[in-house]
């Protein structure tokens, strides 16, 4: 299986610390930006891709300016979003990004390996969600993997909207991620497959479908508490970083039992 890793920084500025630059360096390498719930999201992926040959041609959609998959999955990948923050992406080399639109993207038929979109399509209307997993199916080739994951269900609806609430009475504000997501109906995991199914029919005819549950609510809202609504301690989250990330490996088979607040789907054209 592939080590999850967080990615690498600019450590220029830690030249001037002499011979603390080399302890300073890998620590901040192995420690920068590592977040428990974003690994254990990617996880499954990281599982799935664990066999595959180096040299996958891989498009993360919806992949924001932290790296994306290319955080927790050490592989060159290509990303689309609609904006980037060009700063940020300086500290993630492995991910080349690409400023557009999921609903066209800007690459050629049957051209990646590997086409994945993770916590996207729940900030998108039900016709964009079909027109996005769409199109991730046109750039896939015959003999490749489709992964589309996504908060489901009835229990997962209840937690956003906890914590939302929670959120708005604190600050008086709606929350700058949930918020978006009750915008929209929430969907049954047995809608995402169907999402999925559709596109992938018309595209391949015969594809297989394999479902994976995802983070349990009980974990998601522990994270969601602490970081959203609670006021932790200054280096807190260095903290737990530092705390968990050696744990990892023997903690996440422990952090999927059902409900789950995402499931995603991985398909593979052909029978």
């Amino acid at each position: 299986m592939f080590r999850l890793d967080a990615g690498r920084v600019k450590t220029g500025r830690l030249g001037r610390l002499g011979r603390l630059v080399s302890p300073l360096t890998r620590y901040q390498r192995w420690n920068w930006a590592w977040r428990m719930e974003i690994a254990l999201r990617y996880q499954p992926i990281a599982d799935a891709l664990a066999a595959q040959p180096a040299g996958l041609r891989m498009l993360d959609v919806g992949c924001g300016s932290k790296g994306g998959v290319t955080s927790y999955v050490p592989r060159p990948a290509f990303g689309v979003d609609v904006t980037f923050d060009r700063e940020r992406l300086q500290d993630h080399p492995l991910l080349t990004a690409v400023a557009a639109s999921g609903l066209a993207l800007p690459f050629a038929d049957a051209c990646l390996d590997v086409v994945l979109c993770m916590d996207t399509l729940e900030h998108l209307t039900p016709a964009e969600r079909l027109g996005v997993v769409t199109e991730m199916a046109r750039v896939v080739r015959p003999d490749g993997l489709l992964i589309v994951g996504a908060p489901c269900g009835a229990a997962a609806r209840a937690a956003e909207e906890e914590i939302a609430r929670a959120f708005a009475r604190q600050t008086g504000r709606v929350h700058p991620k949930l918020g978006e997501h009750l915008e929209h109906a929430m969907w049954s995991a047995a809608d995402l497959q169907k999402l999925v199914a559709e596109a992938a029919a018309a595209r391949f005819g015969a594809y297989r479908l394999r479902v994976v549950p995802n983070v349990n609510i009980g974990v998601w809202l522990f994270w969601r508490r602490l970081f959203d609504l609670g006021r932790p301690l200054p280096g807190l989250t260095h903290l737990q970083r530092l705390a968990l990330q050696p744990l990892y490996r023997w903690l996440a088979p422990r952090l999927h039992q059902e409900p789950t607040y995402r499931q995603i789907v991985f398909c593979r054209p052909g029978r």
